[in-house]
């Protein structure tokens, strides 16, 4: 519930603040903590201490998060003051029963979900895939999970720049078709090096889709929405990253672990489907001249 409510207001905050570049930033900085997940949790392990010493290392984390936000309380007004680009202009709220009545809204939830679905069941899976069914060893392959959420993070950094020389959009499509190429050369396992460097490639490539897509909020569905629409985004994306992991997790025990990859390609074909219907949609919506607000 906290990490909800974190997430639904700091992206809000950004999105209707600042650039594509910045919340591409931003969500960089969450792929530097889920790179650090693996690595803590494998050096308690591997320093033969209980696995609990890794969830009381990130909660003393968390604590001093809570302790910075409340040192910097006075900061904040300070940066709407200085960076709200919509300060000038009227937005009348709404409800969110009226935001959910927009069918681009409900095109978004459902890439939200399938994305955040892919991007946990491959940090989550491939640990497994590669230990108990490929017989690489647990160091390597948690070396090489780091590296996926790694990936995540420079492909945060990378995006932030590029996408003021190239159309969001144009991106995206071909992040997407990223995905699906990485997890092709997951399933071939043609060489252990192939596959983990299309456990890489996936990284890379996902990593300017959540927040590009957060950072167009306003623009898709208009200003007296944005605050609904990212709350929703963000609700169907931890839905994601909670059912499609255990989804996978329940395929793998009836049909083995390599099923894991020709998984997540399809996931990334449907996802890349969504993405076209999604984007005809909203060009649909401006074309009659836009959602308003």
């Amino acid at each position: 519930m906290g990490a909800g409510a974190i997430d639904a207001g700091v992206n809000t905050y950004v999105a209707t603040r600042y650039s594509t570049r910045m919340v591409n930033w931003l969500h960089a900085c969450y792929g530097i903590g889920a790179t650090s997940g693996p690595v803590i949790m494998t050096n308690v392990l591997a320093a033969g201490l209980p696995w609990q010493w890794g969830y009381g290392i990130v909660g003393m984390g968390q604590l001093g998060l809570a302790l910075c936000l409340g040192l910097t309380r006075t900061w904040w007004p300070a940066a709407t003051a200085a960076h709200d680009m919509l300060a000038d202009i009227p937005v009348r709220t709404v409800s969110s029963r009226s935001t959910l009545r927009l069918p681009v809204v409900w095109l978004s939830i459902a890439v939200f979900f399938l994305y955040t679905g892919i991007e946990a069941a491959t940090g989550t899976w491939t640990y497994s895939l590669f230990t108990e069914a490929r017989a690489i060893p647990a160091s390597t392959a948690g070396m090489w999970v780091s590296m996926y959420w790694g990936s995540l993070t420079v492909g945060r950094l990378v995006c932030g720049a590029v996408v003021s020389f190239m159309s969001v959009y144009l991106l995206l499509r071909l992040c997407i078709i990223g995905v699906a190429l990485g997890a092709t050369l997951i399933w071939l396992n043609m060489a252990s090096m192939l596959s983990f460097v299309g456990l890489a490639l996936i990284g890379l490539a996902l990593a300017p889709i959540f927040p590009s897509l957060i950072a167009t909020t306003p623009e898709r569905l208009g200003n007296a929405h944005t605050a609904n629409g990212v709350g929703l985004q963000i609700a169907a994306a931890v839905l994601g990253q909670s059912l499609l992991p255990g989804m996978l997790g329940m395929l793998a025990r009836h049909l083995g672990l390599e099923v894991i990859a020709p998984a997540l390609l399809a996931a990334a074909l449907v996802l890349l489907v969504l993405y076209e219907i999604f984007m005809a949609s909203v060009l649909r919506e401006h074309a009659c001249g836009g959602i308003g607000g």
